[in-house]
């Protein structure tokens, strides 16, 4: 099989992005091309043929691979991710969900540069790739969608993409894999965690599986679950937020429905909410956004503006929330470092 992307555990460069790219085509590994993929699919489409349904051989699933990711057109990519998409096989779950991956770090910059291709041309390519993704999904085991999460947590250079963990985490979710939730509970606690710092590290990456994992653990109706889905409020990403509130309340701990609304106001809302949890969750917000820190980003400057605020307003002795509050003082007498 060819190699598919992987990330590193941190922040890269556009360089390093290439590399995870699958290899360029060679004499002795070209793809399908537009002729035999649509072959294939004629022979799919019939419903009399001895591929439906059945694994094919690795030099074609290759081909099909490599035109996926390198078809020098549209109808050549697209086709060969429809032929993914039908094939019924699971060894194309890790190849789909790294081309997905790293075309949206490259933003599909390379298709516009190179090829030339138009707006609707890559939307159709992209809205392609996650179909296909989805329709492979039910035949991957659960011992290869527990393996990916396990694989992730914590992510290395050799890991699954964070887009495929997020699928083994909704897909062993509508399952309610006995055997996935102690794994599932590990993501959220690694990912919610204080020591990645948010922004600097992982938040980029996870957003999509934190939220395929809150989204799953409630299937499990198992209150241990319910600890691990409150970190989630305390998560910088506001769709993060919003979503473990929407899991809590199925657990049963709904007050969190009127505090939490994904918006920077959520902070204050905390703060005043007076939970036990209130400074906890402070605290946490405040660990996860030092990224925002030395942003050059208003919106990032105002949240962690915001956070510092509501810990001060919550009588919490924060030495660091305190210097956030006084930055901003001397910013408005135009010395922000």
């Amino acid at each position: 099989m060819i190699p598919v992307p992987t990330l590193p555990a941190a922040p890269f460069t556009e360089d390093e992005i290439a590399a995870m790219m699958p290899v360029p085509p060679t004499r002795h590994m070209p793809g399908c091309g537009l002729v035999r993929i649509r072959a294939l699919m004629r022979k799919l489409n019939s419903g009399n043929s001895p591929l439906l349904g059945a694994v094919i051989d690795d030099a074609t699933l290759d081909a099909l691979i490599y035109d996926a990711a390198h078809g020098n057109n549209p109808s050549v990519r697209r086709e060969a991710v429809g032929a993914l998409a039908v094939l019924n096989d699971a060894r194309a779950l890790r190849p789909l969900a790294g081309i997905i991956e790293a075309d949206q770090f490259f933003g599909f910059s390379s298709l516009i540069q190179s090829l030339r291709w138009s707006f609707n041309d890559i939307e159709s390519y992209r809205q392609g790739l996650e179909n296909a993704l989805t329709k492979v999904a039910p035949f991957g085991s659960s011992d290869d969608y527990i393996g990916y999460l396990n694989e992730i947590v914590p992510p290395t250079a050799k890991s699954v993409t964070f887009t495929l963990a997020a699928l083994a985490a909704e897909t062993l979710g509508q399952r309610r894999e006995p055997r996935a939730f102690d794994c599932l509970v590990r993501a959220m606690e690694f990912y919610t965690s204080h020591s990645h710092n948010g922004r600097e590290t992982y938040e980029q990456y996870s957003g999509r599986l934190l939220l395929a994992i809150i989204d799953a653990l409630p299937e499990f109706s198992d209150q241990r679950a319910t600890p691990s889905l409150r970190k989630g409020l305390g998560c910088p990403n506001g769709k993060v937020r919003v979503a473990a509130t929407e899991a809590l309340a199925k657990m049963g701990e709904s007050q969190w429905v009127p505090i939490i609304k994904g918006d920077d106001e959520d902070f204050a809302r905390i703060a005043q909410s007076g939970s036990k949890y209130a400074a906890e969750l402070l605290l946490q917000l405040l660990e996860g956004s030092k990224g925002y820190y030395c942003s050059a980003d208003e919106h990032d400057w105002r949240t962690i503006l915001c956070i510092a605020k509501a810990l001060v307003a919550l009588g919490v002795t924060n030495l660091e929330a305190m210097a956030i509050i006084a930055e901003e003082t001397q910013r408005g007498k135009g010395v922000r470092n």
